[in-house]
C-alpha cells in the first residue's frame, strides 16, 4: 500500500505575485511487494547491471515513465525530451529547481524540511524563504 497521492501542484496569486507550488510527496510502503523484491534480488545478480546508465537514463526506462504517466494521468511525455532518470529524488528536486527557477523566483520551503529543498534553490541562485506548517 502506498501512503501518498499524485503529484498536487497549483498556482496562487499573493498579492501581485503569481506563485507556483509543488507539492513533492515521499512515499512509504506500509509492506514490501515480494514479487517486486524477488525480481530485483535477481536482476542485482547480473553484472551488466552493476554501474552508471547515460546520463539521461536508459532510453527503455524512460519510454517506460512516458507510458506510467499517459496510463495514470492521461499525460503525453516525450521519453527524449521530457524524461530524465536521476540517481534519486534529491538530485531530482536540485535538477528540477534548475530547470524551472526563473531570475527573480522565490522557493518556499517548508520548516522542517530536507536539506536539499533549501539548497536546491541556493543551488539556482533563487532566494528561499522558510515557513513553518
Amino acid at each position: 500500500m502506498f501512503l501518498t497521492s499524485p503529484l498536487n501542484s497549483k498556482w496562487l496569486r499573493v498579492g501581485a505575485a503569481k506563485i507556483l507550488l509543488i507539492s513533492v510527496w515521499v512515499i512509504l510502503m506500509a509492506q514490501p511487494l515480494p514479487h517486486i523484491v524477488e525480481k530485483l534480488c535477481t536482476v542485482a545478480q547480473r553484472p551488466d547491471t552493476h554501474g552508471y546508465s547515460t546520463s539521461r537514463g536508459i532510453p527503455r526506462l524512460r519510454r517506460a515513465i512516458s507510458h506510467w504517466y499517459q496510463e495514470r494521468y492521461d499525460v503525453d511525455i516525450d521519453p527524449e525530451t521530457e524524461a530524465i532518470v536521476t540517481i534519486g529524488s534529491k538530485e531530482g528536486l536540485a535538477h528540477l529547481m534548475l530547470a524551472t527557477l526563473d531570475h527573480g523566483d522565490t522557493v518556499l520551503v517548508p520548516n522542517p524540511s530536507y536539506p536539499i529543498h533549501i539548497y536546491g534553490a541556493v543551488i539556482a541562485g533563487r532566494r528561499c524563504v522558510r515557513f513553518h506548517w
